[in-house]
Formats: structure tokens, sequence, C-alpha cells
């Protein structure tokens, strides 16, 4: 009798040592979503910046055209639309990888999950690498040579320095690395379990099917550490 009370009350030990190491990692793992949030918002910002362009442009020049004077198109505004994708999609990618909102092959997921777990950790590693390596050569060699020489976007006299799309390029490249890296974190720390994206052990609310409802109670006990083991 005393050795199964003293089994479960090291197992209960065990079990909350487990769901506070779980607990820990997951509140370390939402301040890092919060940081990449951040860009995310500012990608959106740069999309906002996209479509006034794009409206003003459109209604200042067709305005033009029947007479109204003061009504002119923006100088260069397709220039300036094209390098808003810049930030658009360079400070997005990053929070997007950690959400594995990339496309993946499903058949790989239902027929051989180790392997695909082996094909993404591999692949984190390698994007990791390149990603660091591309906002490596775009700081120091790249960026340095647009500002030393004043680069702007186009030959146009209203044109915009070239060096904060720049920036935007390789901070995003480098967002994109630590994200690559952290993935492989949360690969290796979730490995034994069945679920290939550990956002979804981690967040399963925020990886719900169309139409599908979340479970509270296992919510809850996942969210917690229970049902990790």
């Amino acid at each position: 009798m005393k050795g199964g009370l003293n089994m479960e009350t090291d197992a209960a030990k065990t079990s909350a040592a487990f769901s506070d190491d779980f607990s820990k990692f997951k509140n370390f793992d939402s301040k890092f979503r919060k940081i990449f949030r951040v860009f995310a918002w500012l990608s959106a910002v740069a999309l906002c910046a996209i479509l006034v362009i794009a409206v003003v442009n459109v209604c200042g020049e067709k305005l033009g055209r029947i007479g109204v004077s003061w009504a002119k198109g923006i100088p260069n505004a397709s220039g300036m639309i094209q390098y808003f994708h810049i930030p658009l999609v360079f400070l997005a990618a990053g929070y997007v990888t950690l959400d594995q909102g990339h496309t993946r092959i499903d058949l790989l997921i239902h027929k051989w999950p180790k392997v695909e777990k082996i094909i993404m950790f591999v692949g984190h590693i390698f994007g990791a690498a390149l990603s660091f390596f591309i906002a490596y050569r775009g700081t120091f060699i790249t960026l340095i040579q647009q500002i030393e020489r004043h680069t702007r976007v186009s030959t146009s006299s209203s044109a915009w320095q070239a060096w904060p799309f720049t920036v935007c390029h390789c901070l995003g490249f480098f967002l994109l690395g630590v994200s690559f890296v952290w993935s492989a974190v949360r690969m290796i720390r979730f490995w034994k379990y069945d679920n290939v994206n550990p956002a979804a052990i981690m967040y399963p609310e925020e990886h719900l099917a169309p139409g599908e409802e979340l479970n509270t109670e296992s919510s809850s006990n996942s969210s917690d550490g229970k049902e990790i083991e």
C-alpha cells in the first residue's frame, strides 16, 4: 500500500514538473511570437500604404483628365507600390513560418509523418542558413553601397532613397532565419508527438479546420501540459 502510494506521489511530481516545463516553454514561445507579430503588423501598414497610394493615384489621374486642375496622380506611384511590397512580404514571412503557414504536402503527413518531420527539420536548418546568408550579404554589401552612393528607387527627382527598403529586406530575411531556428527548436521539443506542427499542439484554438469547434476540456488539459507526456 505504501509502495503504491509512493509510486502515485512520484508520478504526480513528474507530471507537475513536466507541466511546469511545458508552461515555461509555451510562455517563452508566446513572447517570441509577440515580437514577430509586431513586424507582421508593420507588414499590414505597408499593405495599407499600397492601397492608399493606388487609390489616390488613380483618382487623381481620373479627376485631372476631366478638368479638375488641382487633382494629380502621385509621381512614381508604380515604383512606390513595387517597393512597398518589400516590407509587405518580408516583414511578415517570419511570423508566417512560425505557424507553418507555408504549403505542405498532405500525402506525407498521412502516410509517413516521421519522414516529413525529418524533411521539415532539415528544411528549417537549410532555410535558416540561407536566410542569414542573404541578410548578411544584403546588409554588408548592398546596403552600404546604397548609402554611400545615395541610390534612389528610380531616376525621378521625387524618388525616395532605396536603403530603407533594403533594410526591410535584410531585416525580413534575418527574422525569417530566426523563425526557422525557433521552428527547429519547437520540432525537437515535440519530436515524439504525431502532430507535425508544434504550434497546433500549443495553440490548438488557432489551428481548427473550417467549421470545427475546439474541445475546451482537452484544450485546457493540453495547455497546462496534462496531456503531454
